[in-house]
């Protein structure tokens, strides 16, 4: 019999586990897209009122919540109520990456807690809820994906490392909902623009105030000759 259908729990701390190998089984859950920001004006002498939410130049979002309801079934009592301690002193109160089983190329990053625990004869049944941060975020590591878990019909490769070019070359990056400043890691001194601003690059790894707008960029990078750089960037979306 394979793992049962759950979440994976992790952290820096190293906290890894999956709640299927601690013989959970979920029952439910419920991923709430985050609330948008709205802000108006009641303007004297305007009909109705003026938004302005977008004032910033967009869309601002608060945090998302995550439920998911779990039921613990053991012959033994006492080892059902051990299993919800386990689980309560690797996640409650603390902030966690939570990738769930039906979307596993995303990740999302929030504070945990257990509620709602009811105790039957031999089952517990219970909620985590995460109070998590706006977007879920690509599973890579530095720009790499991994593509055992790598979705060709939804998911979008951010792989940009190492990209070899003589002179110029047009790169298009496609970044996701949350806007995002790349890291360029360049085998040289050469230059990217991007929406007609220049920034110039050092060799080595280089943070600048260059911004990935969601959907496509097109990034030219320029020098003498030939050059090399990796695109380094974590994708985010609603």
């Amino acid at each position: 019999m394979g793992r049962q259908r759950g979440i994976r729990f992790y952290n820096d701390a190293d906290i890894d586990f999956h709640t299927g190998d601690m013989e959970m089984t979920m029952t439910n859950k419920v991923i709430n897209l985050p609330e948008a920001r709205i802000s108006s004006l009641d303007i004297p002498g305007r009909d109705g009122m003026l938004d302005i939410s977008a004032a910033v130049g967009r869309t601002r979002y608060k945090n998302r919540m995550l439920v998911f309801n779990f039921v613990i079934v053991e012959a033994d009592s006492m080892a059902a109520e051990k299993t919800l301690q386990k689980l309560a002193s690797c996640i409650h109160g603390k902030r966690m990456n939570i990738i769930e089983d039906d979307d596993p190329t995303h990740y999302y990053m929030g504070r945990c807690t257990i509620s709602s625990v009811g105790t039957e004869p031999h089952v517990i049944k219970f909620n985590v809820t995460c109070d998590c941060d706006t977007y879920r975020y690509d599973c890579y590591d530095n720009g790499l994906w991994e593509w055992d878990s790598f979705d060709f019909e939804n998911d979008i490769a951010t792989d940009y490392d190492d990209i070899v070019f003589n002179g110029s070359i047009d790169v298009l990056v496609v970044a996701g909902d949350k806007i995002v400043f790349p890291t360029f890691i360049c085998s040289d001194d050469m230059s990217v623009e991007h929406n007609g601003v220049i920034y110039q690059l050092n060799r080595g790894s280089n943070l600048t105030e260059l911004v990935l707008d969601s959907g496509i960029n097109t990034l030219i990078f320029k020098r003498d000759g030939e050059g090399k750089v990796s695109i380094r960037y974590r994708g985010g979306y609603l």
